[in-house]
């Protein structure tokens, strides 16, 4: 036997990291267990929340360590205390340091002055003409202090008006800054575009340094470089570490930001993307999109976030009409997931008046959010319809949602949205739920195509208030699609999913002559028994 028997070497230890909390996210979850269970060493890496901990996801035999590490955004902080483009406002403050500083100086000496005062009067002394005197000194000490209270205030809305432009990071100016480094630099532009590229790697790859595994599975956008650069160290120490880069979404199309962190970040994807030994995506569509935009050689492999497919597995405490204290007969519409003000849960609040049976249920984990909405449903007149739940582990949000009328997706119109399935359209589809989806392209044709709901203009309360209205007069014509599309269906599940990510895997580890896990080369060896 030798080291290089695969009989007696330890299974490849893969890194999963992302730049997120973890907790919440089902696709690095799903993505971490499924590894394990073919039979390799998995440690997950995420960002912590506060103090760097660790724990482990899964159950009996398949368990995985998750790590989640301290990685401050220290360098956009400096950014954000030291802001730039002084030179708008030449009388702010430079930073927020001197800003405070400023401040506290003045208030204690307001304070020594007022004292200073009491003094004087409570010790009798300003009956004289000395005491007069220093009265009138100390009246006078106030015209300076003052004028230093008046000049402080004003540097201060200067330098509040320079935070706010760092935090904003818009502008024409700035705009015309974003093109002229990325013309002059290209996509190494993104250097001096946005901070928060580097903070990630000041983070994240020491600890992958000290980690050393055999393959990469990078998650989003942050992570293609981190992840990269982890493997060009470990190739100069003579190690070969695939890369398996996972591209959730359309970065260009993230609607939420400004064109310098659009620029920024797309020049990071586009100098990092190519290095990857293999591209994962979300759907065929983004496949396309990615491989034309960057000229790949092969197109990505789609790996969709689908759930498991257990149609047996019980649901949590009850199911999520136990936890609405709701009858049977009462409709019961379902939103889960995300709530930023672009998934359009606004609109299903608004269109609530007008359904005066139909009750609401969000199953979100954004409390200043969710107060918002609580607050709008108030204003609207229809909070006893409205239910806020948390979040259940990934694998009970099936089973929990089985018991809802319909799933909602009343998203608006912003590029991502249009070029995938989301998530929560494959958890609603296997918990046999149909669907009211907003005319999103992807969602809107695919819910057409199946007959498993009604499309609705975006942002548009009447016509949702009609989708809402057709899919609870007669919901199980809409049930019935899933019979007719089980294949459909089948297809959308993580067991099918899995196969696709397992078999990505081996591929770039053979690649790098390191043999995978015995009983993925096993199954290998079966499924291609059977072609």
């Amino acid at each position: 036997m030798t080291d290089n028997d695969p009989t007696t070497r330890p299974a490849p230890l893969l890194a999963v990291i992302v730049d997120n909390h973890v907790v919440g996210d089902s696709r690095v979850q799903k993505c971490a267990l499924a590894a394990a269970s073919a039979g390799y060493r998995v440690v997950l890496v995420g960002r912590a929340p506060g103090a760097a901990d660790t724990f482990t996801i899964g159950s009996g035999d398949v368990t995985v360590e998750v790590r989640r590490i301290e990685a401050p955004f220290q360098l956009l902080g400096l950014a954000r205390r030291v802001p730039r483009g002084r030179w708008r406002y030449p009388f702010a403050y430079p930073s927020v340091d001197h800003n405070a500083r400023r401040g506290l100086r003045l208030k204690a000496l307001t304070a020594d002055l007022r004292a200073r005062k009491l003094i004087l009067r409570q010790s009798g002394e300003i009956a004289g003409w000395r005491g007069r005197a220093k009265d009138l000194a100390l009246k006078a000490e106030t015209v300076p202090l003052r004028a230093g209270w008046l000049l402080h205030r004003f540097r201060q809305l200067g330098f509040r008006a320079l935070s706010e432009r760092v935090k904003r990071d818009d502008g024409l100016v700035l705009r015309a800054g974003t093109r002229l480094r990325t013309a002059l630099r290209g996509p190494g532009a993104w250097r001096a575009l946005d901070p928060v590229l580097l903070d990630v790697e000041l983070g994240f790859g020491p600890v992958l340094d000290e980690l050393a595994p055999d393959l990469l599975h990078a998650n989003d956008f942050r992570m293609c470089g981190v992840a990269a650069r982890a493997a060009a160290r470990a190739a100069a120490l003579g190690r070969r570490v695939p890369v398996v880069y996972d591209v959730h979404e359309w970065v260009a199309g993230v609607a939420s930001k400004t064109p310098r962190w659009r620029a920024a970040n797309t020049g990071h994807e586009a100098e990092y993307i190519g290095r990857a030994d293999a591209v994962i995506t979300v759907s065929d569509r983004l496949a396309e999109m990615l491989q034309e935009r960057y000229r790949l050689v092969d197109r990505p492999r789609v790996v969709l976030n689908a759930p498991r497919f257990e149609p047996d597995a019980p649901a949590p405490d009850g199911g999520l009409r136990a936890a609405c204290g709701l009858a049977d007969d009462v409709p019961l519409l379902v939103y889960s997931g995300s709530a930023a003000p672009q998934r359009g849960i606004d609109t299903v609040v608004d269109a609530l008046v007008h359904l005066p049976p139909v009750h609401l249920a969000l199953v979100i984990a954004h409390p200043a959010r969710a107060e918002e909405i609580t607050a709008r449903a108030r204003q609207a007149g229809v909070a006893d319809r409205v239910h806020v739940l948390p979040y259940v582990a990934p694998q009970d949000v099936v089973p929990f949602l089985r018991s809802a009328t319909a799933g909602l997706i009343p998203i608006h119109h912003v590029p991502n949205h249009e070029i995938a399935l989301i998530t929560k359209y494959f958890e609603y589809a296997h918990a046999g739920l149909p669907i009211i989806s907003s005319d999103t392209d992807t969602m809107g044709t695919t819910t057409r195509a199946l007959g498993n709901g009604e499309v609705f203009v975006a942002e548009d309360v009447a016509d949702l208030v009609r989708a809402v209205a057709a899919v609870t007069a007669d919901p199980r014509r809409y049930r019935a699609a899933y019979d007719r599309h089980a294949d459909v269906l089948r297809s959308w599940s993580w067991h099918e999913q899995e196969a696709v990510l397992l078999d990505v895997y081996a591929d770039v580890l053979a690649a790098a002559g390191t043999p995978a896990p015995q009983r993925v080369r096993d199954d290998l060896v079966v499924r291609a028994g059977a072609r």
